[in-house]
């Protein structure tokens, strides 16, 4: 049985990179505790947990059960949400995040595919808010690349990314196209209005109707609708990033 797992994360359960660990603490039925905290004043305990970055989420495994702020030297400490999806798959082999080792094609399409997200949607989705030239047109090949990547829902057996089975693929993008929604449909958070305008009307056009149709069973998955409740997360944009 897997030893005591403590979660760190944002007090406002907003960064989509702690979405995606919370996504696969549930898909994998763990026993966590979370703990949340002010990113944006990190208390100087957290260092105990991340002296590398700071940077959340974060997980404690094994070791004496103790308050969250209080970090036991004794437990493993484990940054970068990709790295953290990895380990859950590890962990809790019955959840299925990762193909069984003895299919080593279909792990390797699931790394692939994590990697494809984090390189042609992810990282130039950031640089739009950045204003790095370029970046939105990026971002919209990137996701056009990454579409193509989803296999046919009828021939795979079903709509998630690797088909009927609900992998680390699907907890990797499914942040990602949630955060992507609220900046595209709303005035609020780094996008400028006129891009994020820009953005939802070129989501809208037919040649990503599959992109449409793989996010709609994202949101009907039990794990992602508790994580990703798209409207309390727009709240937060608005009450703390709405422009004056």
């Amino acid at each position: 049985m897997p030893e005591q797992i403590t979660y760190y994360h944002d007090v406002l359960k907003i960064s989509p990179f702690c979405h995606r660990v919370e996504i696969a603490l549930l898909e994998a039925g763990a026993s966590y505790t979370p703990h949340g905290f002010d990113i944006f004043n990190k208390p100087a305990w957290f260092a105990k947990v991340n002296p590398f970055s700071g940077k959340i989420p974060a997980l404690t495994y094994g070791g004496p059960h103790v308050p969250p702020e209080e970090p036991s030297p004794l437990s493993f400490k484990l940054t970068e949400s990709f790295v953290i999806l990895e380990f859950l798959a590890d962990l809790f082999p019955n959840a299925s995040l990762l193909p069984p080792v003895s299919d080593p094609t279909a792990r390797a399409r699931v790394r692939f595919f994590i990697d494809a997200v984090a390189r042609h949607v992810e990282t130039p989705m950031f640089n739009i808010a950045k204003d790095v030239p370029g970046a939105l047109e990026k971002m919209m090949e990137g996701l056009e690349t990454f579409q193509a990547l989803l296999p046919d829902p009828e021939a795979a057996g079903g709509e998630y990314a690797m088909g009927k089975v609900f992998t680390n693929a699907d907890c990797a993008i499914a942040p990602i196209l949630g955060t992507l929604q609220i900046a595209a449909r709303t005035d609020v958070g780094r996008l400028k209005a006129e891009v994020a305008k820009k953005v939802e009307e070129m989501l809208a056009e037919t040649k990503f109707d599959r992109l449409r149709r793989y996010q709609k069973a994202l949101w009907e998955r039990e794990s992602v609708k508790k994580v990703l409740d798209l409207e309390r997360i727009e709240g937060v944009w608005r009450a703390r990033f709405a422009r004056n």
